[in-house]
């Protein structure tokens, strides 16, 4: 009955194919055909629908393998992969720790400040101990001082702890003492110490040497760790997602194998979010793309990028992701009601609910989504701007008049006490008071070094955006756009594909025009069609020239990145 049963499904499929090859080429990396490759494209499409279901039989299709006897062969194949991506990025994660450690030894650092000790953490003797939540989810204000010289492993370890490495150490070690702390937000920092209470410490303790790191170590190690062990669970993520969206076992290792090389490498072996973010971001979008929707995948989806944005603040662009999921689903609703039947027939739609509450309740539960999305960058900023500035404020002292009080805030630094305190504004203050993050601040002659450093990835960003959206946004005429738009929403695999490479082109907008253009290699390597494009793009014998440039370009920055970033030369 299943046999039969797929054996119909497959004659639909094969029609659909012919149709899809005539509509356009390959989504991520082609362009719209003429019309007499679209006759042959179509033609190919069905040769080409026959042999994904043959594979599909073979490695996938779950319910004609229990009918055949061979279940057992998809989970061993799949398990293979997982496991070969896994080991893969954990080799990558051995060779760049090794190469950070080495550099390190090797070369001088530029800044001096690297050597300088830890102090002692400042504990209730600040006016704003004890002010917000987040005060007591770091266990208290403990000691934890100087870096210790006792042993060269508690040296190298403590070299290794640098840039906003240094920040993240610091909230771990004490929680949230200076303003300039809060930029660095709060599920990284208590993953660390999380850790360290409850598995390095315990550890040591067990092999009588609780004694060998105090606090301070013990985030540094613990973030290391954490570091790393996510960066392989990231990996393997991306390989699920890859394979989600139709890039097959063999193009999802090969993008997952630039991933684990990628150009910004030595941060994901660095205390840095980059690890964490990425395989929270990487497996929503598995929950997400899911091919039946259920609530179970919308509540891990939307979980996964809520915990996301407690991590770094541009998972509030996630939102842009679930509208367009939202989107999708609101269109092929009204396709099927207007343009399939010509506007006629029923009202009535699937499962018998009127297909107006069907569009309104998609409105809804994208709201919802999203407000989830963005309610803990919005928590964390509210608990500050209540917290610290009546700790300020009392401070001061009353019998002031308002617009001294203003006055003697801005004297304090905290700007951001004035005005509303449920208007989130302190996060955009510190960064602009402290990194000039904002629009076009970074624009200055003295910054041209900065520019040419990013200048690769955002060269390399558009290139593949181009590649991968230029049959859609330039290339499909204006009396075609309609139906090519149809067509994709009706492939499941090709809308998340679009829709990631949009996401990634409002990545690349925020990254030159708002943020440190230093930091835009860094940042933009979160973005999983740098991988999945590239993969794509090895597959084009008439790309190689431009996809070698790219393949140089991140072993290029990944070998920098090891000796610069360790020894505080500007590469952030």
């Amino acid at each position: 009955m299943a046999r039969r049963r797929a054996e119909a499904l497959a004659e639909e499929e094969e029609e659909e194919d012919g149709r899809r090859g005539r509509e356009g080429a390959n989504l991520m990396t082609g362009r719209r055909p003429t019309r007499a490759e679209g006759c042959v494209a179509g033609t190919r499409g069905r040769e080409g629908g026959r042999r994904r279901r043959r594979r599909r039989r073979d490695y996938h299709d779950v319910d004609v393998d229990v009918v055949d006897g061979g279940g057992g062969e998809v989970s061993d194949a799949s398990s293979s992969s997982l496991a070969k991506v896994a080991w893969l990025a954990l080799g990558s994660r051995i060779a760049t720790t090794l190469l950070t450690f080495l550099f390190d030894y090797l070369v001088r650092d530029l800044d001096s400040s690297a050597q300088l000790e830890w102090q002692e953490c400042y504990g209730d003797g600040r006016s704003t101990a004890g002010t917000t939540w987040l005060d007591g989810l770091f266990g208290g204000h403990g000691g934890g001082g100087s870096r210790p010289r006792g042993s060269a492993f508690a040296a190298a370890l403590g070299s290794s702890v640098v840039w906003d490495g240094v920040h993240f150490v610091r909230v771990c070690q004490c929680g949230y003492e200076f303003d300039h702390q809060i930029a660095f937000l709060p599920s990284w920092p208590l993953l660390m110490a999380t850790f360290r209470s409850a598995v390095l410490e315990p550890a040591l303790r067990s092999v009588g040497r609780g004694d060998a790191l105090d606090r301070a170590l013990g985030c540094a190690l613990s973030g290391l760790l954490l570091s790393n062990l996510l960066f392989v669970a990231s990996a393997v993520s991306l390989h699920r997602l890859a394979v989600k969206l139709g890039l097959g076992p063999s193009l999802a290792a090969t993008a997952c194998a630039l991933y684990a090389f990628n150009p910004a490498t030595v941060f994901y072996s660095s205390i840095y979010t980059e690890s964490l973010y990425n395989f929270l971001h990487f497996e929503s979008m598995v929950h997400l793309f899911e091919e039946k929707e259920s609530l179970l995948g919308v509540l891990v989806s939307t979980g996964l990028l809520t915990v996301a944005t407690s991590v770094r603040s541009n998972g509030i662009l996630s939102c842009a992701l679930v509208a367009a999921v939202r989107m999708r689903t609101t269109l092929r609703c009204l396709v099927r009601r207007f343009w399939d039947c010509g506007g006629r027939g029923s009202v009535v739609v699937e499962g018998g609910h009127s297909w107006l509450v069907r569009l309104a309740g998609q409105g809804l539960l994208a709201g919802v989504q999203c407000l989830a999305i963005v309610s803990p960058f919005y928590v964390y900023q509210i608990s500050f701007q209540l917290g610290w500035c009546q700790a300020y404020k009392d401070e001061i002292g009353g019998g002031l008049s308002q617009q001294a009080l203003e006055g003697e805030l801005d004297a304090m630094g905290a700007g951001w006490c004035k005005g509303n305190p449920y208007v989130p504004k302190v996060y955009s203050s510190i960064q602009s008071s402290y990194w000039d993050v904002g629009l076009l601040k970074f624009y200055r002659l003295s910054q041209v070094p900065n520019f040419i450093m990013a200048l690769p990835i955002w060269a390399c960003t558009l290139f593949e955006l181009r590649e991968s959206l230029g049959w859609l946004l330039l290339d499909t005429p204006w009396a075609d756009l309609p139906r090519a738009l149809v067509t994709l929403l009706g492939d499941r695999q090709a809308f998340g594909q679009v829709a990631l490479c949009l996401h990634w082109m409002l990545m690349l907008l925020v990254s030159v025009l708002i943020m440190n253009v230093q930091v835009s290699t860094r940042f933009l390597s979160t973005c999983s069609p740098l991988y999945l494009v590239t993969a794509r793009l090895t597959q084009d014998k008439g790309k190689r020239t431009k996809v070698r440039w790219i393949l140089n370009f991140f072993a290029t920055y990944g070998i920098l990145g090891c000796i610069l970033f360790p020894n505080f030369y500007p590469f952030v």
